[in-house]
């Protein structure tokens, strides 16, 4: 859809390209402040507190988003933002002794970063709870098209069946996809309803069911 169209799906477009820029160039912007700031202070602070500390810090860290970063360790997503946490998480320590040696620029700095953190924090909740309106709303997706396909005769999904014979093979991935999820939930209907025949029918070279069409429901 182009950006420019003003039905409420380009609103939506919109949005959530702001959802998705603005925190991701927050986080660029806190380390870009974050990174200098802590390296003038790994400079300057005794060894103990960049060698013990830091990383002890970073351990901290990342085993608190482990906990409770949703996905890890299953998703590269989530294995990713522990690391970050992680990563952030030794930052701190050089990064406030650095902060502490620049006096007013080091306050500054702070102030700087917690509004940036603010709004990376804000970004991060909108994601997890679009991710989680989009698992619900496909969710009920499939559960509606499978009352749909389970109210039409057995003649009915067969020829809902060999209507989506282009689709399955388009080149839209949309298209497709409509394809495949009509065929997962007729072929899900026809095995429920004639087990041994839809089993035939489904092997690769098979184009009927055996021994001629099923019973009508």
């Amino acid at each position: 859809m182009h950006p420019t169209s003003i039905g409420p799906g380009a609103r939506r477009w919109r949005a959530d390209g702001v959802l998705a820029v603005v925190p991701r160039a927050s986080r660029r912007a806190a380390v870009a402040v974050s990174v200098p700031v802590a390296l003038l202070g790994a400079l300057f602070s005794p060894p103990v507190a960049t060698l013990v500390a830091a990383p002890f810090a970073a351990a901290a860290a990342a085993l608190q988003a482990a906990v409770v970063c949703p996905g890890f360790p299953d998703e590269v997503t989530a294995r990713r933002a522990v690391v970050l946490v992680g990563a952030g998480g030794g930052l701190v320590v050089p990064y406030v002794l650095g902060a502490a040696a620049l006096g007013p620029v080091g306050v500054a700095a702070n102030v700087l970063l917690l509004l940036l953190g603010v709004v990376a924090l804000v970004g991060w909740i909108a994601e997890l709870d679009r991710r989680g309106h989009d698992a619900s709303s496909a969710g009920r997706d499939e559960e509606l098209l499978g009352d749909l396909v389970g109210g039409l005769t057995t003649a009915t999904l067969l020829e809902e069946w060999r209507s989506t014979d282009g689709a399955a093979e388009a080149g839209d991935p949309q298209r497709r996809s409509d394809a495949l999820r009509l065929r997962a939930a007729v072929a899900q209907e026809l095995t429920r309803r004639h087990p041994a025949e839809a089993g035939e029918w489904l092997r690769p070279g098979s184009s009927a069911f055996p021994d001629g069409p099923p019973p009508p429901r």
